[in-house]
């Protein structure tokens, strides 16, 4: 299992590394299309992080449980908003700020289980952030 999600999430690098071949090989439209790729890609990736966060609320208790939900939701709605400037500039900083966020608070929220003595990033849970995508980033 842990072969196929790490191969699932260097999978999912590629649009990202295509895209960003994209804006800076082509022109006009192509390139337009390939930055705009780029940009709901990501928002996509955030709202499937986001949707993992939501996903493992439900092993949680008491008011970490409503921290998690509203930060899974929060991120979801600012993520959208962000593409919705219709800067591409401003449009990608925000989303990298979000996916930054959501990274913050799956290793804080992560470290305070620990340190609990409850279930983290487990190999039962829903944590793709940690099993997939920043194994990739670290290479």
């Amino acid at each position: 299992m842990t072969r196929l999600v790490t191969g699932l999430g260097y999978a999912g690098l590629l649009p990202f590394a295509a895209s960003v071949a994209g804006v800076w090989a082509l022109r006009d439209y192509p390139r337009a299309l390939s930055q705009q790729g780029f940009i709901v890609y990501s928002l996509a990736i955030l709202c499937f992080i986001a949707g993992s966060l939501w996903g493992t609320a439900r092993d949680r208790a008491g008011g970490d449980k409503a921290l998690r939900l509203l930060v899974s939701n929060g991120v979801v709605l600012f993520a959208v908003c962000s593409v919705l400037t219709a800067q591409a500039v401003i449009a990608a900083g925000l989303l990298a700020l979000a996916h930054l966020a959501t990274l913050w608070y799956e290793r804080g929220s992560s470290a305070a289980q620990r340190a609990a003595g409850t279930r983290g990033c487990g190999r039962d849970s829903r944590c793709l952030w940690w099993r997939c995508i920043l194994p990739t980033l670290r290479v």
